[in-house]
């Protein structure tokens, strides 16, 4: 049997649909390959784009009786136990689903048969086609890895550009999260129970082994993928798949709802609260619900998610992002990486008059490129500064002046060098040793002749009760249970992976950990925080980005105005 040969594509609005035949588990997986032309006209989303119980569901030994309630009309819908298979009235050769999932590991490969010939697929992409496929009728799906020909980048360059149509025209947006463990199996449970009128439960009636599943649950691949951002954002209804059985978005959104308002009454759900990826759950509904946002706030708040091409940590965003568009850096997935990552600073300094993208300079360490340049190498756990950045004005209302002159070897912007890093005080890395690192960076703060004990109270995330905070630093363990809970994860959130340090002129601040004494302080016109850089014999490299007590309100530059500091050019590279 022959390979799958793509046709190519006629229209630049053309993408390509699987029609998936009906089938069993143990049947091979068939489908065809059919051209769409996608709507000229942004599709709106559904106003009732969510299937919420009407009066909860029961189960026989075949199959589920799921009552939904889809466009103001109730409906029963008998479906197999292996899945909630939602029928829509009124579905068209032109409506489909897209798939939202992990591709797994490359070398995990099995076979499906298009138009009668071989495709390769990824093993968790094949197992979601069983689970997805209806035993009597025909579905039609976008999937990335089959509509597009990923091994022609000029198709792959032009059909990303249209990813954020081709999300918002699908009907709705299908999350493969793989078969569930038998403790993700309780959460399932617990997930449907929760949202079942008939039955009356809280979060403490539930097993712990349903919220550790919960935990598990976030822990899948899928989470941590750059591109479900734009998939989440861009999609008309959200469901879950998850093994045999669908879920609504907004399921999963009411028990995190619930369990985020429980957070300081039940130590039990502590470490779900704490992990990365239940964050990321968290993100992505601020996301969905925000739309378009600023280049800067996006890849900020995405810095830690994961793309096998690190051209896509940045043109996975393009679609959702407000301040700049595919338009205006078309994906070219032949272009190095370095390339594309400085084709953005250029766009964003000379036509947006912006330089916040050099904040996103996690460490100073082993890199290839340029230390102005993005970097995606942050260590585990360890958020960015601020990540709203915008919040901070260490710049005033100033617009980035640059000399392109030498571009891109060396980007030359002005700005004013303000200080010097004097002492440094180690960096917080365990949180349950926070209070220690915290009781040293405290004497060190008596030295610094411009800021009171309240700013570094502030610095630090630890608010100004001053008293209590002193209760907390002398008697952690007996203070911990209650408040000092709450104020200990707001200092560690703050401080993860800082470092503090003060001034030659008597201030307090926080900076990389890779930061040291006698590095250099500058405010560059158009960048909202303060960055660290160390010189080099004829330019300076960027260690990272700070948060300075006494510079993120405009003061240097206004200084600047009566001659306390002066501008310069500054040569970074």
């Amino acid at each position: 049997m022959n390979n799958y040969v793509y046709q190519p594509l006629i229209y630049k609005d053309q993408i390509r649909i699987l029609t998936l035949m009906p089938g069993s588990d143990r049947d091979a997986i068939e489908g065809t390959l059919d051209f769409l032309r996608l709507p000229s006209k942004a599709v709106p989303k559904k106003r009732s784009a969510r299937f919420a119980w009407t009066y909860g569901h029961n189960q026989t030994g075949k199959e589920r009786i799921v009552h939904t309630n889809q466009q103001g009309a109730p409906t029963v819908v008998h479906v197999p136990t292996y899945t909630y298979y939602c029928n829509r009235k009124g579905q068209t050769s032109r409506t489909y689903d897209a798939l939202s999932y992990a591709w797994g590991d490359p070398e995990q490969v099995e076979e499906i048969l298009v138009d009668g010939k071989k495709l390769g697929t990824a093993r968790n992409l094949h197992t979601g086609l069983l689970r997805l496929r209806h035993p009597k009728e025909r579905r039609r799906l976008w999937i990335d890895a089959i509509c597009i020909n990923q091994s022609d980048n000029h198709e792959r360059n032009h059909q990303v550009s249209m990813m954020q149509k081709v999300y918002s025209a699908a009907a709705s947006v299908v999350i493969w999260l793989g078969d569930p463990t038998a403790d993700v199996g309780l959460t399932l449970d617990m997930i449907l129970d929760y949202n079942n009128p008939k039955k009356k439960g809280n979060i403490f009636s539930y097993k712990h082994d349903a919220l550790r599943g919960l935990r598990k649950l976030f822990q899948e691949t899928w989470w941590r993928r750059i591109w479900i951002v734009q998939e989440v954002v861009a999609a008309r209804a959200l469901v879950i798949v998850l093994g045999r059985t669908t879920f609504p978005w907004f399921y999963l959104r009411r028990i995190c709802s619930t369990i985020i308002q429980l957070e300081f009454t039940n130590h039990a759900l502590a470490p779900l609260l704490r992990s990365c990826s239940f964050q990321k759950f968290r993100d992505l509904d601020s996301f969905r619900a925000a739309g378009a946002m600023p280049v800067m706030r996006l890849l900020r708040s995405t810095h830690d998610y994961h793309a096998t091409d690190p051209c896509d940590k940045l043109y996975a965003l393009l679609g959702m992002t407000s301040d700049i568009s595919a338009q205006d850096l078309a994906p070219d997935y032949n272009r190095p990486v370095c390339k594309v990552f400085q084709d953005l600073v250029h766009f964003m300094a000379i036509r947006r008059g912006n330089l916040d993208l050099i904040c996103l300079r996690q460490c100073l360490g082993p890199y290839q490129f340029q230390s102005w340049l993005p970097s995606w190498q942050a260590e585990a756990g360890i958020k960015l500064f601020g990540r709203k950045v915008r919040s901070y004005h260490a710049a005033g209302d100033t617009q980035a002046v640059v000399d392109m002159s030498q571009f891109p070897r060396t980007l030359i912007a002005e700005g004013i060098i303000a200080d010097t890093v004097a002492m440094l005080g180690g960096s917080v890395t365990i949180a349950h040793k926070c209070a220690s690192t915290i009781q040293r960076w405290r004497h060190l703060a008596t030295q610094a002749k411009k800021c009171s004990y309240d700013d570094f109270l502030k610095l630090i995330g630890a608010g100004v009760d001053s008293p209590g905070f002193e209760a907390f630093l002398e008697h952690p363990r007996r203070a911990y249970p209650r408040v000092a809970q709450k104020r200990c994860h707001a200092i560690t959130r703050t401080t993860m992976g800082r470092c503090f340090f003060t001034t030659k002129d008597g201030r307090l601040g926080l900076c990389p950990a890779k930061v040291q004494k006698d590095d250099t302080i500058a405010v560059l016109k158009g960048c909202h925080a303060p960055i660290i850089i160390r010189a080099r014999q004829d330019h300076w490299v960027i260690v990272g980005e700070a948060y300075v007590v006494g510079m993120m309100s405009g003061e240097v530059l206004s200084g600047s105005q009566i001659g306390s500091y002066r501008p310069i050019m500054i040569p970074l590279k």
